[in-house]
């Protein structure tokens, strides 16, 4: 079992009911060697870090861990990271009619086909003939698309994941239910303060439900009305041809 062997023993399910310790992450035991971290991610944490508020908050917190894979490491090591993490984007909206026609890509083609049929013939090595026709079709890619030029600062704002209504009411009440949180999960006082921090996180986090519903149907309203005021003078006008 994972939980509690790097230093993190943080709770797995936290709610108004209480906070408990229900989900685990379990590994053969000769394969712990190839885990090099472990963490537990509270909901609130993890909102916070992705930027998003689902519909309903769940209790239970997400588990995940690193895992070393040596036949890996040959590929990856092969990639500076300056290189992997400066991929190349092409207008795929602009392709060329003869895009994989030539007859020198048609050769290719063939050979490659071959090849995969050939490696899972007598290897059955389904990663090493999908790596095989992904290079190919990268090459012709690499020689055949215009690629996209960020240079000129018009790479997209990211998307914001927040709610369309969310304000600065939500925000702000978002911030006071995680520090109620933290203060009940860490605290380590009588068992009559920690009642009272575990109330006051309870609290907060009913508020912030209650908010978050109400701006939710406000919006809701205000663009069911836009679509209301958008539709109506194209009924009026076509009772009017009539």
């Amino acid at each position: 079992m994972l939980n509690g062997r790097f230093n993190d023993s943080d709770f797995t399910c936290i709610s108004g009911s209480g906070r408990s310790v229900v989900d685990y992450i379990c590994v053969p035991y000769e394969d712990t060697e190839s885990i090099l971290d472990f963490k537990i991610m509270s909901m609130s944490d993890l909102i916070a870090e992705i930027g998003y508020v689902p519909e309903k908050i769940p209790d239970h917190s997400l588990l995940y861990c690193d895992i070393h894979v040596p036949m890996c490491d040959a590929k990856y090591n092969e990639k500076s990271d300056h290189a992997f993490n400066q991929r190349r984007k092409y207008k795929v909206s602009d392709i060329p009619n003869d895009f994989l026609k030539t007859e020198e890509i048609a050769s290719k083609v063939h050979e490659t086909i071959r090849n995969i049929e050939n490696s899972m013939r007598i290897t059955k090595d389904v990663q090493n003939a999908y790596d095989n026709f992904q290079s190919l079709i990268i090459c012709e890619m690499n020689n055949r698309l215009p690629s996209i030029n960020y240079s000129n600062g018009n790479m997209k704002q990211k998307k914001s994941l927040y709610k369309p209504y969310w304000n600065e009411t939500l925000s702000r009440q978002w911030d006071q239910a995680c520090i109620a949180e933290k203060k009940w999960l860490k605290s380590k006082g009588s068992n009559s303060a920690k009642r009272y921090l575990k109330e006051a996180f309870c609290a907060e986090r009913k508020a912030f439900d209650r908010i978050n519903r109400k701006f939710k149907r406000r919006y809701q309203q205000e663009e069911r009305q836009k679509l209301e005021d958008k539709l109506t003078p194209r009924i009026n006008v076509t009772f009017g041809d009539r």
